[in-house]
C-alpha cells in the first residue's frame, strides 16, 4: 500500500496518511492534539479556515456592547443610512452569523455612531495639545446647498510621529455668509474649540473675501503668539482652482464650438425618447463604446473636458441625429449664442474639439496630480508649474492659430499668480520654492536652472538669492524655537565607518569608547560646533540619485493614482531618516512639505454623501 505526507490542519504537523480508505491516523492524531491543548503541552497560535484571514485561537465571549460599537463604525466607514440596521435582509444575515446578537433600533445606532464620534473627537484633541509635533496646515472651503444655507468645511492636515502625512476633517459648520470675516471668525473659533494655535498655512480659493481671511488668521495667530516671521507665508491659493481660472478663461477663444457639443449632450440627455433615438443613430454608425455621453457643470473647466473626451467618438452619430430629427436641428438653430445663432455642430467643429480634449488632459492630468490627499505635494508643484509653463509657450508659439490664442489668454491669466516681478506684487507663496531646496534630489542648482528658465538669467538668479535668504530667516526662527543657539552640532551616527586602514574600532577599547561618549555628549550640551550651519551643510551635501523610470506608465499611475498608490521617492521617510543629521532643517521640512496645494479635501466633504 502506498502512502503520501499529509499536512494537519491544525498544528502545521506531518502525518502519514494512506493513499485509500483508512482514516484512523487522522483521528488518533486529532485526539491526542486536543488532549496536549488541554494540557497547555500544544499552543496553536493561528488558524487560516476562513478565507486567508489569521485567526488566533482562544477563548471568545459575546459582548454585546462591542458588537454594537462595531456596527456603529461599519455605519460610519461605510456611510450607510441608519435605519440599514431593520433592513429584512440585514436581520436575516445577523440571525444566522450571530443569532445572540440583539439588533439596536435606528434611532439606537444614531446615539451610537455619536458616540463614537465624540470619543474620536476627543482622541484628536488630545493630540493637537500633547502630542502634535510639528504645526498644522488647513484648507477650507465654502458651499451654498440648494436650500440656499451656507457651509463651510476645515480639514488639518499634520504629520505625525511616524513621519505619515494625517488628514482630519475637524469642522463643517453652517455660516451665516461667504464674507471673508464671517469665515475668518468661524476659523479662528474652531481652531480655539481644538485647542490649536501652531498654524503653519491655509490653503483656501481665490475669492477676494479670503484675503480677509488671512489678515485676520494673521493677526489672530500674532495675539496667539504663534505666529511664523508675522504670518508671511500663512496664505496659500489653491492650485487646481487657479488651473480651472486659467483654463476657463482660454476656452472662451474656442467658446462657440465647445457650446454646440455640450448644448447637442443636453439635448440628448434630455429625454429618454431623444436618448433611444441617439442610441439608434449610435448602433446605424456601428460605434462601439462602453461609455456614453455625459452632462458637465458650467462652473467647472475639467468637467468641459469631460464632456468633450465623452462626445467626440460620437460625433458621425450626432450628425445623423442632425438630420434625421427635426426638433434637436431647430432647437440648437433657434438657441442664441451672443448675438448669433449657435447653430448645429459642423465637421470643423469636431475637429476643434478633437485638438481641445488634447490639450486639456494635460491639464485634467495636472490638477489630479496636484489635488492628492493621502501624499505630500508642496515639493511637486514647482515642477508642474515650470513644465505648464513651458507646454504653453510651445503652444502659443505653435502654427494652430486657435491653440495659440488659448495659450495666451492661459499665460496671460496664471501670470498673476505665478509670475512675479516684485515681492509686494506676488501672490505666489515662496514656500513652494523652498519645499523644491528641501528635496534632497532637486536642492538649490535644479531651482536655480528652472528659474533662469522661466524669468530669464538675471531675474532667475536673484530671485534664488531671494529664496535662499527668505529661507535662512525661516532657519533661524526654527533654530531659536527649537532652543539651539550658534552653528548646528555635527551628529555622529552609530552606525559611521571608519576609514579604510583604520583598524576595528572595537580594538580601540576603553578610550575609544570614552572619545565616541565624549563626543555625543558634546552635541547634547551644544558645545560641539562646526564651522558652517546646518542649512549650509545641507545645500553643499550631494543630491540624492533620482530612480531610473523603466515604465512611464507605471510612473503615471503613482503620480496620478489612487489614493492608495505613493510617489515613487518618499520625500517623508528620507527626512525621518535624516532628522539626526539635520535637526532644524528636518522642523521645517515636518512644516513646510506638509502644506497642501488645493482645497479637494474640503471640497468634496461636500459630496461625500447623497
Amino acid at each position: 500500500m502506498e502512502w503520501t505526507k499529509q499536512d494537519a490542519f491544525y498544528c502545521n504537523g506531518v502525518l502519514m496518511a494512506p493513499t485509500r480508505y483508512g482514516t484512523s491516523t487522522l483521528r488518533n492524531h486529532k485526539d491526542s492534539c486536543l488532549e496536549k491543548i488541554q494540557k497547555g503541552e500544544l499552543i496553536v497560535d493561528h488558524l487560516s479556515s476562513s478565507g486567508g484571514q489569521v485567526h488566533t485561537l482562544g477563548n471568545w465571549k459575546f459582548d454585546q456592547i462591542d458588537a454594537r460599537r462595531a456596527l456603529a463604525e461599519m455605519i460610519i466607514i461605510d456611510e450607510l443610512p441608519f435605519r440599514y440596521v431593520e433592513h429584512e435582509g440585514f436581520k436575516r444575515f445577523m440571525a444566522r452569523v450571530c443569532p445572540m446578537f440583539v439588533l439596536p433600533s435606528r434611532q439606537t445606532v444614531r446615539e451610537d455612531c455619536i458616540k463614537v464620534f465624540f470619543e474620536n473627537r476627543e482622541l484628536l484633541k488630545d493630540y493637537f495639545k500633547t502630542k502634535c509635533l510639528g504645526m498644522v496646515s488647513l484648507t477650507t472651503d465654502t458651499w451654498t446647498s440648494l436650500s440656499n444655507l451656507n457651509y463651510m468645511c476645515i480639514t488639518a492636515y499634520f504629520i505625525g510621529r511616524d513621519w505619515k502625512l494625517h488628514k482630519r476633517i475637524i469642522n463643517f459648520v453652517q455660516v451665516r455668509k461667504h464674507s471673508g470675516s464671517e469665515i475668518g471668525k468661524q476659523l479662528a473659533s474652531c481652531l480655539v474649540e481644538w485647542g490649536i494655535r501652531k498654524v503653519f498655512c491655509i490653503t483656501m480659493d481665490n475669492a477676494s473675501g479670503n484675503d480677509v481671511v488671512a489678515i485676520h488668521m494673521k493677526e489672530q495667530l500674532k495675539e496667539w503668539g504663534s505666529d511664523i516671521l508675522e504670518g508671511k507665508y500663512l496664505q496659500m491659493r489653491c492650485v487646481a482652482h487657479i488651473i480651472n481660472l486659467a483654463v476657463k478663461d482660454g476656452l472662451k477663444e474656442t467658446g462657440k464650438s465647445v457650446e454646440r457639443v455640450r448644448e447637442s449632450v443636453k439635448l440628448v440627455k434630455s429625454t429618454p425618447a431623444r436618448s433611444r433615438k441617439f442610441k439608434d443613430c449610435i448602433e446605424f454608425e456601428k460605434i462601439v463604446s462602453k461609455k456614453f455621453v455625459s452632462l458637465d457643470v458650467a462652473t467647472r473647466w475639467n468637467s468641459t473636458y469631460l464632456v468633450l473626451e465623452s462626445a467626440k467618438p460620437f460625433e458621425k452619430a450626432f450628425q445623423t441625429l442632425a438630420r434625421n430629427d427635426k426638433k434637436f436641428k431647430k432647437h440648437l438653430n433657434e438657441k442664441k449664442y451672443g448675438n448669433e445663432s449657435l447653430g448645429i455642430t459642423t465637421s470643423d467643429d469636431w475637429s476643434s474639439v478633437g485638438r481641445l480634449i488634447d490639450y486639456l488632459k494635460l491639464f485634467y492630468d495636472l490638477t489630479v496630480r496636484v489635488s492628492g490627499t493621502s501624499y505630500v505635494t508642496l515639493h511637486l508643484l514647482f515642477d508642474e508649474v515650470c513644465e505648464m509653463y513651458t507646454m504653453i509657450s510651445e503652444w502659443a508659439d505653435g502654427i494652430d492659430f486657435e491653440v495659440s490664442c488659448m495659450a495666451d489668454r492661459i499665460k496671460s491669466k496664471l501670470a498673476k499668480y505665478w509670475l512675479e516681478d516684485e515681492l509686494e506684487n506676488s501672490k505666489m507663496n515662496r514656500l513652494c520654492y523652498m519645499a523644491v531646496i528641501l528635496d534632497p534630489r532637486r536642492k538649490v542648482e535644479y531651482l536655480e536652472q528652472a528659474l533662469k528658465k522661466v524669468y530669464g538669467e538675471s531675474r532667475g538668479k536673484a530671485l534664488v538669492e531671494e529664496v535662499k535668504d527668505e529661507m535662512r530667516l525661516l532657519f533661524d526662527h526654527y533654530k531659536h524655537k527649537l532652543g539651539i543657539h550658534g552653528s548646528s552640532p555635527i551628529v555622529i551616527q552609530e552606525d559611521e565607518q571608519e576609514p579604510s586602514g583604520s583598524g576595528d574600532r572595537k580594538k580601540k577599547g576603553k578610550i575609544w569608547g570614552d572619545f565616541r561618549k565624549m563626543k555625543r555628549d558634546a552635541i547634547l550640551k551644544g558645545t560641539r560646533k562646526s564651522s558652517k550651519s546646518e542649512f549650509d551643510r545641507y545645500l553643499e551635501e550631494e543630491e540624492e540619485e533620482e530612480e531610473e523610470e523603466e515604465d512611464d506608465e507605471v510612473v503615471t499611475r503613482a503620480l496620478v493614482g489612487s489614493e492608495e498608490d505613493e510617489y515613487k521617492f518618499d520625500i517623508l521617510g528620507w527626512w525621518s531618516r535624516s532628522g539626526m543629521k539635520y535637526p532644524t532643517i528636518s522642523e521645517m521640512a515636518r512644516d513646510i512639505l506638509v502644506v497642501p496645494i488645493s482645497t479637494v479635501a474640503s471640497e468634496s466633504a461636500f459630496s461625500t454623501g447623497g
